[in-house]
This record gives structure tokens, sequence and C-alpha cells, in this order.
């Protein structure tokens, strides 16, 4: 090796290899022999291809020691790949794990709600089977008490039986009453029946009459205006006649309006004090101790007079603002026109009251 050669040092004593090896190589020994002394005969060899040799071991047990650290190399980045594929592993375990712990969380969540649920559904029912229980269980207690107490009324009365004959016809006799008042009561139930019946038919009757008397009272009120209007209006015509010209037909239209809305008060004050005399009667028939099918239906036709009454008083309270509106109230002296419009405003209100009193009859 002539590399070897030019670089080998000079030096008779021969570095060892341990020298030449790194720290990390410090399990490589020391090999090369310790040269020999050169012999007598050969006194021209140089110390060089001595030291050639012992470079060219040193060398080897470097590249072996080389070779082996390789391998190890090889063999750590091997166990390192593996461990890290097993890190890998091991982590998509731990997440796999990881999310089917989740899940059975919410599964186990769901599960204890639903173990909840029906073990407050299982708590009501149970409950409710307790209680059913314990009335089943009272119902019985019941029935037993019953029947342990006519077991015991059967065998004394069936001692007493066969002991006392006589005593025998006395449950007889009993017997025969009990019936005749079982009887007594069908009688007494269908009488009531018939009583409930026939109280339907009077009530039925009773309502029907006060229906034609409200209708009667209706007609007879309606007569009683039309008859006032029948007279005003006689009036009416017969100072018409008199007066020749407008101004005194005028104030026969003025005089007609004001008899009008007198002769509707003096309608109106009539029923009120009819009204009254209805509201004591009323009043005495609902406030009595016993109130009576004929006392309960008299108060209600009463009521039913009373608000047909108020019916007609509202209507001419009506009819007479109507009719107070059409009279001035001014002192001042009225021309042509306003005579003209007053006039043509009263014919207006007889030509009403005359539709209204064709209305009336036709109901009639």
């Amino acid at each position: 090796m002539p590399f070897l050669e030019l670089t080998a040092p000079s030096s008779a004593t021969p570095e060892s290899a341990s020298t030449i090896s790194s720290e990390d190589n410090k399990m490589i020994a020391a090999t090369t022999p310790t040269p020999a002394p050169a012999s007598a005969e050969t006194p021209n060899t140089t110390s060089s291809e001595v030291n050639v040799s012992n470079t060219d071991q040193a060398f080897d047990q470097m590249i072996t020691h080389l070779n082996a650290m390789r391998a190890k190399v090889q063999a750590l980045e091997m166990e390192n790949t593996q461990l890290k594929a097993q890190v890998e592993s091991e982590k998509s375990s731990k997440e796999q794990l990881s999310k089917k712990f989740d899940e059975a969380n919410k599964n186990s969540r769901a599960a204890e709600l639903e173990a909840a649920t029906k073990i407050q559904s299982l708590e009501l029912k149970h409950s409710d089977l307790e209680a059913q229980v314990e009335y089943e269980m009272s119902v019985k207690e019941h029935y037993s008490t019953n029947l342990e107490e006519a077991k015991n009324n059967w065998h004394s009365a069936q001692l007493e039986a066969t002991s006392k004959d006589a005593e025998l016809g006395r449950v007889r006799e009993r017997l025969q009453l009990v019936e005749a008042q079982a009887a007594e009561q069908e009688q007494l139930h269908a009488v009531k029946e018939q009583n409930i019946e026939l109280q339907a038919r009077f009530r039925l009757q009773f309502l029907l009459t006060t229906h034609q008397h409200v209708q009667t009272m209706k007609h007879m009120m309606h007569d009683w205006k039309m008859q006032v209007e029948q007279k005003i209006d006689d009036d009416y015509e017969k100072n018409k006649l008199k007066e020749n010209d407008a101004d005194g037909a005028l104030d026969a239209e003025y005089a007609r309006l004001k008899a009008l809305i007198e002769g509707y008060e003096y309608i109106i004050a009539n029923i009120n004090m009819g009204n009254e005399k209805f509201v004591v009667q009323i009043k005495l028939l609902r406030e009595a101790e016993n109130i009576t099918l004929i006392s309960d239906l008299t108060a209600n036709r009463f009521e039913a007079f009373l608000n047909e009454r108020e019916k007609m008083i509202a209507q001419l309270e009506e009819q007479k603002q109507d009719y107070v509106e059409m009279i001035p109230t001014e002192t001042k002296e009225i021309t042509k026109a306003e005579r003209k419009a007053a006039k043509k405003a009263a014919k207006k209100a007889a030509k009403k009251a005359a539709k209204k009193a064709k209305k009336a009859n036709a109901k009639k």
C-alpha cells in the first residue's frame, strides 16, 4: 500500500491501534504486536515495512469495527422504524379506543336516561299497582268481613229456624211486608215520573201561554200608540182645514208634533208605572222562602212582560226624540224657507209614522 507507506511514521516504535480509533470505539483492543529487534544479518532493512504491516491490521480492525457499528446502527434504525410503526399503531388504536369510549359514554348516558325514564314509569306503575293492591285488599277485607257476618247471621238464622217454627212465620210476614213496601216504592216511582211529565207539560203550556200574553200585550201597546197617533192626526187635519195661510199650517204641524211628544210621554209614564209593579212582584216571587214551579214560571212571565214593555219604551223614546229635534227651540222670527223646510219635515215624519203603523198592523 504505497499511500500507507508514504504516511507511515518514521518512529521505530509503532503506534498502537487504540490510538487511531475514536473515543466511541474504545472496545477495540490494541492488537498490533511490538516489532522484534532486527537481526544482525539484515542491517539494511528499514522499520517502515514493519509499520505498514501493523497499520494494515489496525485499519482492518477499524473497518471491521465500523461495519459492526453500521450493522448496529441499521439494527437500531430498523428497531426505531418498528417502534414508530408500533407507536402509530398504538396511537390509532388509542384514537379508536377513545372514539369507542366516547360512543360508549354517549350510549351509557342514553341508557341511563332511558333507564331513569323506565324507572320513573315503573315507579308510577308500581305506585298504581300498590294503590290497586291496597284497594283490592280493602275490598277483600270488606267482603270477607261481610261474608263472615253473613255466615254468622245465616248460621244463627238456621239455628233459630230449626229451633223455632214460629220465628219462620214471622220471617215470612216480614218478607211479605218488604214485598208490599217494594210494590209501594214502585208505585211511588211511577207517580213521580208521571208528576215530572205533567210538570214538563205544564211548563210548556205555561210558556206558550206566556208567549201569547206577551204578543197580546205587545199588540195592545201598539194599538194604544196608534190610537193616540190617530186622534192627534184627526185633530191635526181639523186644524189644518181651519188654517188658510202657510203660517197657520206650520203652527198646526208643530202642534201635532208637540201633541205626539206629549202622547208618547203619557204612554211611557203609564208603562213605567206598570213596570214598577212588575218589578215588585218579580222580587217577591224570587225571594220567597218556598219557591214553587208556579212561582218560578210566573216570575219568568213577568220578566218577559217587563222586557217587552221596556222595548216599547225604548221605541217611544226614540220616536219622541226624533220629533223633539224637528221642533225649533229659538224664538227668533222664522223665515219663509225655514217654514217650508219645517213643513216638509213634519210631512215626512207623518208619513214615517203611517208606515210604522201599517207595518204593525201587518205583523198582527
